[in-house]
């Protein structure tokens, strides 16, 4: 078995990933986040969870497929947020402005794997970035203050060329994430 899931690999601009490094330092007195570190930032397409490695031909067959009829396109990083909320936050988050290529792509790669017999999504699909998970927070007014002081628009343009199957292995001091195939986007 092995922990799969299907993402668009994120190189951060420097602008965001200095963002990104103020917000660890100014919150690290108010709350305990586990931070993504920089190599695995990525937006999940899909989660499969724990599969089996015979599956990942038939798999990897569809994302080719798949591939071929999804062009390159552009998406825009345009703000920061939390899961939950920024009263209740749970997951720190980078905003990605509403796009339909990516949605499609999304729900394409869903609905193959649905035949394959995964499950379904049952929410609609949110393209966003998680850049850090909430483990504890000591003060939740000044955590709370300082997450909605940064509640700004951060723009960062990427061509996307291609998706990917990762395995996840879980390791104590975090996941490592391995491309295990990539899916070319059509030029």
């Amino acid at each position: 078995m092995k922990r799969l899931f299907v993402a668009i690999k994120i190189e951060l601009s420097k602008e965001l990933l200095d963002f990104i490094s103020n917000l660890k330092n100014k919150s690290s007195e108010f709350a305990i986040v586990k931070w993504v570190e920089t190599n695995n930032i990525h937006i999940t397409l899909k989660f499969l969870g724990n599969t089996d490695e015979g599956k990942i031909p038939e798999i990897e067959n569809a994302f080719k497929s798949i591939s071929l009829n999804h062009k390159s396109f552009y998406l825009e990083i345009e703000k920061f947020g939390a899961f939950r909320s920024f009263s209740k936050p749970e997951i720190l988050w980078l905003g990605i402005k509403n796009n339909l290529q990516i949605t499609l792509l999304a729900e394409e790669i869903d609905n193959s794997l649905n035949a394959l017999g995964f499950d379904k999504e049952n929410r609609k699909f949110k393209a966003h970035i998680t850049i850090g998970r909430v483990k504890k927070i000591n003060d939740r007014n000044l955590f709370c203050a300082l997450l909605l002081e940064q509640e700004q628009n951060l723009l960062q343009k990427i061509k996307i060329n291609e998706f990917h199957l990762f395995e996840s292995i879980l390791k104590p001091d975090g996941p490592v994430y391995n491309v295990l195939r990539s899916f070319e986007l059509k030029k």
